[in-house]
């Protein structure tokens, strides 16, 4: 099936790199260890391929945001990584359409930090680094599986403080399996001392499908508890007294430094994710278009198949699905969900639509005319309240339309 799809007007860009140099223990994104400079450059060129690809089937749309994860993108060595950035702009129209104040972010870790990467970043118009830290405990350090070491983590940082003159997110693990809030207040503390103009604090998640996961199954690993949850509203707390904004579930900024690629998703705006096992939100003819790209370097990298040649599969989400997903990630907001935004596209009120839920969580809702919202105690159980609403959602039946974006 070809794609059919309509212009967006504005659009966001994820470019997926999925090699590291090792994998971490707790990781289930797609990613694939391997430094072999021929694979590398080949599934640069088919990504590069697939994103001229939609930007053509979309009518060269201007692009608010641009962000390159993975995977680990730092980890492809200099060549590659000028192939990669040099290859983006060389799209036609798409340099031109970068609008002033354009957000364009990497991700790095750590152990492949160097001034030489930051040049490159720094002449192909990159302007905000997300780090990968986790951690300054060698014991969690080694439970998750870095590479490196604390001491390298140390390093790095400090070279980004004297080279690096754009913004700087740091990410940050926490709610380790016995974590002591002394060490999850110690971690936060050195991560701030670096100066970040915005912090993600995630909890440890143990998935089943990973080294982690097998060592929690068979008893080696003991689950997180209310103690380790008592870690992560410190360091919320903590954060808020430095003057850190708490935006969004995991998310925490100073004034004006959001990221606005990430609230790009948040609030589902159209976004084109191009590389192995990225997805997109993408305007159709007949209704949102999910695209998701192979989890597999062989069959993205072959051409062959639907759409852009390299066999993705292609969903058009119903109504009542799509209307789950903006409440999905519009309440991970401290704003919430607009009311009239979700009546313009779907011609329904969600506060007369989840009249029950909304009931039945009546102390951790906040409704106003304009908005519905998550109290910050509410966002801390947001997976029931979405539950709840889904079950109702499919009690009502699908709304009457999708006018989207």
């Amino acid at each position: 099936m070809q794609p059919s799809l309509r212009p967006p007007g504005g659009l966001s860009i994820y470019i997926h790199v999925p090699f590291c140099v090792q994998k971490c223990r707790y990781c289930n994104f797609y990613s694939v260890v391997n430094n072999d400079a021929e694979i590398i450059s080949r599934t640069i060129a088919s990504t590069l391929d697939q994103l001229l690809y939609y930007y053509e089937q979309l009518g060269r749309p201007s692009v608010s945001t641009l962000y390159i994860g993975g995977g680990t993108p730092s980890s492809i060595g200099l060549s590659a990584t000028e192939e990669l950035v040099k290859g983006i702009f060389r799209v036609p129209e798409l340099k031109k359409n970068v609008i002033e104040g354009f957000e364009f972010t990497v991700e790095m870790n750590p152990e492949s930090v160097s001034s030489d990467l930051l040049g490159i970043y720094e002449r192909a118009g990159v302007n905000r680094l997300s780090i990968g830290i986790q951690t300054f405990q060698e014991r969690y350090y080694r439970l998750l599986g870095r590479v490196g070491s604390p001491d390298l983590a140390r390093e790095a940082l400090a070279l980004l403080r004297r080279k690096w003159k754009g913004r700087l997110n740091l990410d940050l693990m926490t709610a380790f399996p016995g974590q002591r809030e002394a060490e999850g207040l110690a971690d936060l503390r050195e991560l701030l001392s670096y100066e970040p103009d915005h912090v993600s604090l995630y909890t440890l998640s143990i998935e089943e499908d990973t080294p982690l996961g097998a060592d929690a199954a068979n008893g080696g690993v003991s689950l997180p508890g209310d103690r380790e949850t008592e870690v992560w509203e410190r360091q919320v707390d903590a954060l808020r007294d430095s003057g850190f904004e708490h935006y969004e579930v995991s998310n925490f900024a100073l004034t004006g430094c959001r990221s606005s690629h990430n609230t790009a998703y948040w609030l589902l705006k159209p976004y084109l994710g191009c590389g192995p096992a990225a997805a997109s939100t993408l305007p159709g003819e007949k209704g949102p278009l999910r695209v998701e790209n192979e989890r597999s370097l062989e069959r993205f990298n072959v051409k062959e198949g639907d759409a852009s040649g390299r066999g993705e599969s292609l969903e058009i989400i119903p109504p009542d699905a799509f209307l789950l997903e903006h409440l999905i990630v519009g309440l991970r907001l401290s704003e919430g969900v607009g009311r009239k935004h979700l009546q313009d596209i779907f011609d329904v009120d969600p506060v007369s639509l989840l009249e029950e839920t909304l009931g039945k969580w009546a102390t951790m809702v906040e409704i106003s005319a304009q908005r519905l919202r998550l109290t910050a105690r509410g966002r801390n159980f947001l997976d029931g309240f979405l539950k709840d609403a889904a079950i109702e959602i499919e009690k009502k039946g699908e709304p009457p339309r999708i006018l989207w974006p």
